[in-house]
């Protein structure tokens, strides 16, 4: 009876204390990491600027909801920003919302399509 029991009680350790599963970090925004500028359109006269090699802009964003804006290689701006999920006024589709939590910047939805971020003011 020791046996079984002893059996038993080895197996129940071995059995809950073995997992494979990894986890993704609970912080971790979809937006976090650098990225690089290619072009802007749109407005009123729908206009598209490029990026060229003199002119290089960088987006950062950080898991603890920091934005730092680079123009070739110079910090000029940092904010604080959070994400929200709401339906956007243009579309009525729920979508990610990019809100900076100071007046420097809009609030703007975002997509990640193929490795682009895709922003679109709200």
């Amino acid at each position: 009876m020791k046996f079984i029991f002893l059996n038993f009680l080895v197996c129940s350790l071995l059995l809950f204390s073995c997992n494979t599963e990894t986890l993704e970090p609970v912080n971790q925004h979809p937006l976090s990491g650098k990225w690089l500028w290619e072009s802007t359109s749109g407005g009123i006269a729908g206009i598209t600027m490029k990026a060229s090699s003199s002119d290089q802009k960088e987006m950062h964003f950080f898991d603890s909801g920091l934005f730092k804006f680079y123009t070739n290689g110079v910090l000029k701006t940092e904010a604080n920003f959070t994400i929200v999920s709401k339906p956007s006024r243009l579309t009525l589709e729920v979508l990610p919302h990019l809100v900076y939590t100071d007046d420097k910047f809009m609030t703007m939805t975002y997509k990640i399509i193929a490795g682009k971020l895709y922003l679109s003011e709200e």
